[in-house]
């Protein structure tokens, strides 16, 4: 009942976990590895929800010894997170569902861990070989699904590994055009990646058209 209008509002700030003045701290180092996927040609859904994964899921840091989880990092992915309706694959369908084109982001680390060398606990490729993620040149089945239910019966698909460095791991990324990019940043661990050869089977024909009643 004061008639004084001004009032003095008690903060406490609160620093980012990676700065340009701890890094010696969290022994962060060097560039380790980067990926990179093309989503040209993609709708505006989709290339909303890859903005907004890409952004979500950047300047993430995970401890040494901890584990690297794609959905924990990224958070729910709903409306409120800014994410819209697009196209996903449910299995052996299409289906709409908030947040298609995710999976292009979660692809894009996936590649940039595996140049790294950390070896997944938890990796799902998608169902059927797609178009999206060979556009940069990168062989078929280089890619990662994820997926977050939001109904009963569904199955959540995860991409995890652990992070085995002496360092915290820094995950970084860049959307510029159509391209998005992954860069992990932290100790070098000494060790050479190479990958073998890319197995191609025989083409399987989609067989005759099949309904399903949506209820």
């Amino acid at each position: 009942q004061s008639d004084e209008r001004s009032a003095e509002l008690p903060t406490r700030p609160a620093k980012a976990r990676a700065r340009a003045d701890n890094l010696e701290e969290l022994q962060i180092e060097t560039h380790l590895a980067y990926g990179s996927s093309s989503f040209a040609g993609s709708s505006w859904e989709r290339a909303t929800n890859v903005g907004v994964a890409a952004n979500n899921i950047s300047y993430k840091l995970v401890a040494p010894g901890e584990t690297f989880s794609y959905n924990a990092l990224q958070g729910p992915i709903t409306e409120e997170a800014g994410f819209v309706s697009g196209q996903i694959i449910s299995g052996d369908w299409t289906a709409t569902d908030i947040g298609g084109g995710v999976c292009q982001v979660s692809t894009t680390v996936f590649r940039a861990a595996a140049r790294a060398g950390f070896r997944f606990s938890e990796w799902h490729h998608h169902t059927w070989r797609l178009g999206f993620y060979e556009i940069d040149g990168s062989p078929p089945g280089f890619d990662a699904a994820i997926y977050q239910p939001n109904g009963p019966g569904q199955m959540t698909l995860d991409l995890s590994f652990t992070n085995t460095l002496d360092s915290w791991l820094l995950l970084m990324m860049v959307v510029s055009g159509d391209t998005v990019t992954a860069h992990f940043y932290g100790k070098d661990p000494g060790w050479n990646v190479t990958f073998g050869n890319v197995w191609v089977s025989d083409p399987i024909e989609p067989g005759d058209p099949v309904e399903r009643e949506n209820p």
